[in-house]
Order: structure tokens, then sequence, then C-alpha cells
């Protein structure tokens, strides 16, 4: 969605501040995030579960932009 989560705060108080790519959340967590208007639109869709995630049966891949391409 192009935010950045800069902090967890558990449901116990604990502050997890510029949290890993390998932390859990867990029920209860408050996140606080920065981006544009419109990206923290998206990512708070996101989070209600109003956006579809690409799922394992959904066909998706990585692709790579070559030098010298115009896009």
């Amino acid at each position: 969605t192009g935010v950045s989560l800069v902090a967890i705060r558990r449901a116990q108080g604990e502050v997890k501040e510029y949290p890993d790519a390998h932390i859990r959340l867990k029920k209860g967590d408050r996140l606080l995030v920065v981006g544009e208007p419109d990206e923290l639109a998206a990512f708070y869709e996101l989070a209600k579960g109003e956006v579809a995630v690409p799922g394992a049966s959904t066909p998706v891949q990585w692709l790579q932009v070559p030098p010298g391409s115009p896009v």
C-alpha cells in the first residue's frame, strides 16, 4: 500500500519500534503507520479485510525490469 510501519503497541502496552519483517501481529495490536492519505486509506481497507490479497492459488510473479527500460 505504500505505508511504512513505524511501531506496534501490544495489547499489554509493550511497544515494538521499527519492527522487522519477521514480527507477527497479534490480536489487539495497534499499528503506527505513516504514508500519504491515499496510501493510508488503502492500508485501512486492507487491514479491515476489504481488499483481496493474492493467495497461493492466485497466479502472481515477480518481474525484473531490464536496464534501459522506459518503465
